[in-house]
């Protein structure tokens, strides 16, 4: 068993399962689990002004997973997380974040790039929408040229799978794509 004030272990952990889990329709379960077993875990035996290596991952994991389970997005929800997604500066974690995400699975980045992506189903605003749109794909071809370089394979097919779908977003049927049909 590992203790909570592990939670560096505790992220590497379960980073790999939030995925399986929610690209099978398990988005909030694992939303609950990661809330569980990393985040509280990070308040109780380090808290505010404190730091881990993955702790600048923790809130968009969180919205991802919100975003991904949920048909009924919560409005005030949407307006927060746009006011993240739109800030470009958000979007990016840096070579050392991406290279010890995508060695699990996944790139921070791409996580970023499918908040996006999801956003934009939720937003009224045509302009949010494109920028979130534009954004999304900025982030994800780059995403897909690093994780080329660095070899890693499941994260770039991964991040090559959701460009697909923002290049299809107008499309009918990819405009309602759910998190459920974004799998392998």
């Amino acid at each position: 068993r590992i203790e909570g004030e592990h939670v560096h272990t505790l992220f590497m952990t379960i980073f790999p399962a939030l995925w399986v889990m929610k690209e099978n329709g398990f988005a909030l379960e694992v939303r609950e689990y990661f809330e569980e077993f990393v985040c509280e875990p990070y308040e109780k035996y380090y808290g505010e002004g404190r730091s881990t290596f993955f702790l600048p991952m923790y809130d968009p994991i969180m919205m991802l997973l919100d975003l991904s389970g949920k048909a009924d997005v919560d409005q005030m929800m949407v307006e927060e997380y746009l006011e993240w997604a739109l800030d470009v500066d958000n979007l990016g974690f840096g070579t050392l974040l991406n290279a010890k995400t995508g060695e699990l699975g996944r790139t921070a980045d791409s996580i970023a790039g499918e908040i996006c992506y999801l956003l934009a189903q939720h937003v009224e605003d045509e302009d949010d929408r494109n920028i979130l749109l534009q954004n999304a794909i900025d982030v994800i071809q780059e995403d897909i040229e690093f994780t080329k370089k660095h070899k890693l394979i499941l994260a770039q097919l991964y991040s090559e799978k959701l460009l697909t779908s923002l290049e299809h977003f107008d499309d009918e049927d990819q405009a309602s794509l759910s998190s459920d049909e974004f799998v392998f």
